[in-house]
């Protein structure tokens, strides 16, 4: 049966789970992977939510490979012209509780292999509510040694919102990054799901596209005022504040156990302080994914 039913509602609907409950705003979230959620969750198809139920004890594996063919963080470019790519996979059940290993490679980097993180997440909604979730996550960052550098942070603690009404969504996530220094960081989304072409009941080809906001701290140059004659300067020190915003345009073909995307990704990055204002750039991505029953 659990065979059966997996086939039937596809990977589209059921992965949305595992990455729902990945959602805490991290580190290797600063070059925005894919973000699929709430399908499942928030489901208006009556007989859709039969067949699900039918799965209330269920346990499963998700696993993908995401690809990005330029890098940049929180829309900012570094001037290191490299691709890179975040494989994951994540176990998840019926409780809400959720378990994840993931990493990110960079072409540009020595070692490639940069980050790894583990997480543990749990997800609810709110009693009645239907159309409301919360998430909360720990993250634990593993980085390739180098010998220039020392990472500021090793752990984070996520807490987030998810609402969906038929074809649109938002959610709002916020982390504490913690280690030999502290820091928060903050993203709003709000998206569209909406479907293209389907085949059959739940197998489709849908069009997301999503507005993405990021707040976060960097260090930079800031004015301040000192003396008793208000003289100005110029210092470097840091500052939270809105850092980039992002428009993405997937297509999403969901068949079977199978997740397929291709999308396209355009970032405004915001100048925190003095500083010069940035250029607007984009990416390409492409991601697989596979999902499998454990029951």
């Amino acid at each position: 049966m659990q065979t059966i039913l997996l086939n039937k509602i596809g990977l589209r609907t059921l992965l949305i789970i595992a990455i729902f409950l990945t959602g805490s705003t991290s580190i290797l979230k600063a070059q925005k992977t894919d973000d699929l959620i709430e399908d499942i969750m928030f489901s208006d198809d009556d007989e859709f939510n039969k067949i699900f139920d039918l799965l209330s004890n269920y346990q499963f594996l998700y696993t993908s490979v995401n690809y990005y063919n330029k890098t940049y963080f929180a829309g900012r470019d570094l001037g290191i012209d490299q691709y890179n790519l975040t494989p994951q996979i994540f176990y998840l059940n019926s409780n809400g509780l959720m378990l994840g290993l993931s990493a990110v490679v960079y072409s540009g980097f020595t070692p490639k292999w940069n980050t790894t993180e583990l997480t543990a997440g749990y997800s609810h909604s709110f009693g009645k509510l239907k159309n409301l979730m919360y998430k909360t996550s720990y993250s634990r960052y593993f980085f390739a040694k180098q010998d220039s550098v020392t990472p500021s942070f090793k752990n984070a603690v996520g807490l987030g919102i998810s609402f969906r009404k038929k074809l649109f969504g938002m959610r709002l996530d916020g982390s504490l990054l913690f280690g030999n220094e502290k820091s928060a960081q903050m993203n709003y989304d709000a998206y569209l799901d909406i479907p293209v072409l389907k085949f059959g009941k739940y197998d489709k080809l849908s069009l997301k596209p999503e507005l993405s906001l990021y707040f976060g701290t960097e260090t930079t140059i800031l004015l301040k005022t000192i003396g008793i004659r208000k003289r100005q300067v110029l210092y470097y020190g840091n500052a939270f504040g809105w850092m980039n915003s992002e428009l993405s345009f997937p297509l999403i073909l969901s068949y079977r156990n199978f997740d397929f995307e291709a999308g396209y990704n355009i970032n405004f990055p915001r100048a925190l302080g003095d500083n010069q204002p940035l250029k607007i750039v984009s990416t390409l991505n492409f991601s697989i994914g596979y999902i499998f029953g454990l029951n």
